[in-house]
């Protein structure tokens, strides 16, 4: 096995069904979750579901920077909504599928081709929705702007 990374959080638990979340890095600010309201828990609050989504978006996009950075592809915009679907499945739930939108508005035409070789990379490499047992899909538009 090559290098290991590691990224640590804590949790404390505030009031009825409501945690703060710190990270190792102190300059990261704190975020309040709850539980959410579908379980009775709190709206307006992030949740772990809503982490759980924007960690697999979040990684794709982080992906395809890097990935573009070392093609030189120039883009002007990448924007991408990403749908979660919690499925039950006996007494439990499971996110079952993840499915990621993505718009990338290139300079020119070499940069399109380039920045959608860059999405395919991404779509195999993410590591975050490599870790997962949920059916990930990503579907993407590089416009040329």
């Amino acid at each position: 096995m090559g290098r290991e990374l590691t990224y640590k959080t804590s949790l404390a638990w505030t009031e009825k069904k409501k945690a703060k979340v710190a990270f190792e890095d102190m300059a990261k600010e704190e975020i309040e979750i709850a539980v959410a309201p579908e379980f009775l828990g709190h709206p307006g609050i992030v949740t772990p579901e809503d982490l759980f989504v924007s960690s697999i978006n979040s990684c794709l996009m982080s992906y395809f920077l890097n990935v573009a950075e070392k093609m030189r592809v120039r883009f002007s915009s990448y924007e991408s909504s990403a749908v979660g679907t919690l499925s039950e499945v006996g007494m439990d739930f499971i996110f079952s599928k993840i499915e990621i939108t993505v718009r990338i508005v290139a300079s020119d035409e070499k940069s399109s081709e380039r920045a959608a070789r860059a999405m395919e990379m991404a779509k195999k490499g993410c590591f975050v929705s490599n870790s997962v047992k949920s059916e990930v899909v990503v579907n993407y538009d590089v416009t040329i702007g």
